[in-house]
Formats: structure tokens, sequence, C-alpha cells
């Protein structure tokens, strides 16, 4: 697309240098001519004008350069070779003059010019242009157009279905929805990490790590075995983790999860600062009767000395005779052994205590 130079006049030029941002000049014309002509600042006609067509609307797109638009919807037909802009008094603005056409409109056409003007100084802050009665069509989700730019405030709110969203406001409003959503994420994202430090993964597998998936199965070992377990191992040293039932006074603080489960029912330690444990060694564990009456009248964790269920035994006595006689018949005689001098008893056997068959274990605790 060839670009039209517009050239001012001096009464343009002085027009404009005397206006201001607050009181500019006004242009409200475009004149048409076939007719060539050659440019000269003291013009105040545009030579040959056959047509004069309203300015449409203009804005300044930057200090030195303003955009305007005109436009004819007549049904005339004409050729146009040169051009002039005029202000609201009447006054030649600038021309463009040119040997060749520049724009050629029949019966049937629109016609609608769109140029910009650059000035030497900026002075585009100081034209204004006459009253806007046609610019491009709206822009719509069927045809091209043109649409205002919406502010943020209104990208927010999300209301308006006629500006047109830049990328930049989209991504302000996005980071202001999803930035709580992402921070949100990342907390989440931190929780389960240190949740599944205690879980086995192959990541933590192994030496040092605490966590044996061929042990564990893939759990923390504390889900199989919570504090205050007793448990018997077939060692004689308490594994990690666990402390032989012995009795031994140990730091509330140091093992603070088992005093939680356990307190002082086993023993109070020191009273303040340890508990003990309990003491296991050498002793049957039974079941708490807890209120079945199989072994009623006890405390949890109290102690009971071995004892035998009452019972009888059986003594069965035999009756013998034996004979006296000393060879006369008077004195024969039979003597029952009833009669006779006897002593029955039953005699004591057996060891210092009343056990089954058993083999000794290492009783520990979870602590």
């Amino acid at each position: 697309m060839a670009v039209i130079v517009l050239k001012m006049t001096d009464a343009g030029l002085a027009a404009v240098q005397a206006a201001s941002g607050t009181d500019p000049v006004e242009i409200t014309e475009l004149g048409l001519t076939a007719t060539a002509f050659d440019y000269a600042p003291t013009l105040t006609a545009l030579p040959g004008e056959f047509k004069r067509l309203d300015v449409a609307s203009g804005v300044a797109t930057a200090p030195n350069v303003t955009h305007l638009t005109a436009y004819d919807t007549s049904g005339d037909t004409w050729t146009a070779t040169g051009l002039g802009l005029f202000l609201a008094d009447g006054t030649l603005f600038a021309v463009h003059p040119s040997a060749d056409p520049i724009m050629t409109k029949v019966a049937l056409a629109f016609g609608l010019l769109a140029f910009d003007i650059a000035f030497e100084a900026d002075l585009a802050a100081n034209i204004a242009y006459g009253n806007a009665v046609f610019t491009y069509p709206a822009a719509t989700e069927e045809s091209q157009g043109v649409a205002e730019i919406a502010t943020q405030g209104e990208v927010n709110a999300g209301t308006d279905d006629q500006r047109i969203v830049t990328p930049l406001k989209l991504a302000a409003l996005l980071a202001a929805l999803l930035g709580p959503v992402t921070a949100a994420i990342g907390s989440l994202t931190a929780s389960l990490a240190a949740l599944l430090t205690d879980v086995w993964r192959p990541s933590n597998d192994g030496a040092g790590s605490g966590l044996d998936a061929d042990l564990l199965d893939g759990r923390h070992g504390a889900w199989y075995a919570p504090a205050g377990q007793v448990a018997a191992f077939a060692m004689a040293v308490a594994p990690a983790g666990w402390l032989a039932c012995n009795g031994a006074a140990v730091s509330r603080e140091t093992y603070a999860a088992l005093f939680s489960a356990i307190s002082t029912e086993w023993g109070g330690g020191d009273g303040s600062t340890t508990f003990n444990l309990p003491d296991l060694r050498g002793e049957f564990l039974r079941g708490w009767d807890d209120g079945r009456g199989i072994d009623a009248d006890r405390d949890f964790a109290s102690f009971q000395a071995d004892e035998l269920k009452e019972h009888a035994h059986g003594l069965k006595i035999s009756t013998e005779l034996y004979a006296s006689h000393d060879g006369s018949e008077e004195n024969d005689r039979m003597v029952r052994a009833s009669d006779a001098p006897q002593a029955n008893y039953i005699s004591a056997a057996g060891g210092t205590e009343t056990r089954p068959r058993n083999r000794a274990v290492l009783y520990c605790i979870k602590t």
C-alpha cells in the first residue's frame, strides 16, 4: 500500500502552532481533486476540487502523528489524484498532490479513506476532528471490526462481552485467581512430602532409612508395633526401638511416646523425670480379667504369686493279719494289722515352684 504524504500549508501550520491541547484546531472536511497541481505552502484552496467529504473520525496515535478517516456513501463515481484537509473555519490545512489516482469509487461502492499524518513537531495533541458520524464497524464474533481494549477492572469483573482482553491483563487476572491455588498446592505438596518420609518408597528403602520393604511391607514400623506393645524375642538383647522388660527406670522425656502409653502403671520411677518399665523377667503373662470373673479382683499390671488350686488326695491302706504262737493252745491267736503299731503318709516330691514346660525368651516393650 502506497504511503500518502500530506504537506501542510502555511495557514494550517500557523493554526496548529497557535493551538493548544485545551483549544485545538479542528479538522472537519476532506476535499478531493482530479486536477494535477504542484504543492505550494501558500495554497489556500485545493486546485480542481470536485467533492468535499466530512471527516468521520480521528485520533492522535503518537505525539507527532494523527490518524483520521473520511467516507463517501453517495452513489457518485469518481477518481481522485489529490486531496486536501480543511479546518472548521474553512482554512486549507494540508494537501497531497499526485499525478496518479490515489482512489477510485464506483456508484455501488462505499468510499473510505484512512491515513496517518506525521508532523515535524509534537503537534498531534493540538488537533481535533469533526463529529464522528462513522467509524469502522464494531467487531463481532461473525465479522471483523473495531473493538475497545478492556481495562483491568473490566477484565477482572468478567461481565463485559464487547471489549477485548489483552494477554497482559489476562495474565494479571489469572495470577490473582490462581495465586492462592498455587500456594495451596505448594503447601499440600510440602505436607505430603513430609508425611511420605515415613512411608516406604523405592527411593528411601535400604540401610539408614529406618524402612525396609521386605520387613515392613511398605508401612512404617509404628503401624505394626505401637508404643507400649510387649513382645517376646528369641535373642538376649532388645532390638532397636524396644527396651527389655526388666523394671528399669527410664526417662519420661526420652521415651515420651512410651510414657504416654503406659504412664506410671508399672512404677513411677523417681516421681518426676523417670518411670518404670514392666519387670517380666522370669514371669508368665496372663490376660487381664477385666471383669470376666475368671481371675476376679485383679488390677491391671498387678502381681500374682504362684498357687495350687485346692484339691484332695486319696490314701489307700491295706489290712494285714499276722499270727502269734508260743507252743501252747491258749496262747495261739490272730492279730489284725490295725491292732499293730503303724505309720501311713504321702511323701513330698517336686521342685521349688509349679510351672509348665517352657523356654526362656526376652520380653521387650516398644518405645
